[in-house]
């Protein structure tokens, strides 16, 4: 599976990317909402390698064989301006929502959000796997959600603790061997990194044979 940070633009397009403004990650600038699919799709990167350019999330699922094999875990960034906006919530989780339909890809999708945000998603009838962010497990069971996401400073006994309420713990920020081996000692469900390739080696389950395109 891949955690993927989204937004969305003007015109109700989501793409991936972190930052709240192009400038300094790009070669555009100004902040992804308030600009429309149209005028973002030739921004191109400013990184290592080039021509690289910013993508839409349906065409990262359109490019992808056997999509439904895969998990994807979407850490919807909000446009801070409007990230309570009730209607603007919903153009976002209504995309997702279509899209994920588009794709028959609503159980193979995880939403990361507030509570809130995860019951506006139920609302409206978004039946991917609900990740609560920034709050607490007795929440997440009472909620009947899929998910909580922790750092690893969180306790062995926590996760234990989810885990008796049903509660699937992702965990994020182990980003080196040690890390790593901490991170799995705590026996998290799902483990995110930055740097895939020492955690795969630490489980065996490196391929060397595969090649970045």
């Amino acid at each position: 599976g891949c955690e993927l940070d989204v937004r969305i633009t003007r015109d109700s397009v989501l793409v991936l990317f972190h930052n709240p403004k192009l400038e300094g990650r790009t070669t555009c600038g100004g902040k992804v909402y308030e600009q429309s699919w149209n005028d973002i799709s030739s921004c191109v990167y400013s990184g290592i390698h080039s021509n690289i350019n910013i993508l839409r999330l349906d065409s990262l699922f359109s490019r992808i064989k056997n999509l439904n094999d895969f998990y994807f875990s979407l850490d919807c960034k909000l446009y801070e301006d409007l990230a309570y906006d009730i209607h603007y919530r919903k153009i976002f989780l209504s995309s997702i929502k279509k899209l994920c339909d588009k794709y028959s890809m609503g159980n193979n999708v995880f939403i990361e959000g507030d509570l809130g945000f995860l019951m506006l998603a139920k609302e409206i009838g978004l039946n991917s796997k609900a990740v609560l962010i920034g709050g607490n497990i007795d929440q997440a069971a009472e909620n009947d959600l899929f998910g909580i996401g922790f750092d690893t400073n969180i306790s062995r006994d926590s996760i234990e603790y989810a885990h008796s309420k049903g509660i699937y713990v992702i965990m994020w920020g182990a980003n080196t061997d040690l890390g790593n081996k901490k991170a799995l000692s705590l026996n998290p469900d799902i483990l995110q990194t930055d740097k895939p390739i020492p955690l795969l080696m630490l489980l065996d389950r490196m391929n060397y044979e595969a090649s970045v395109p």
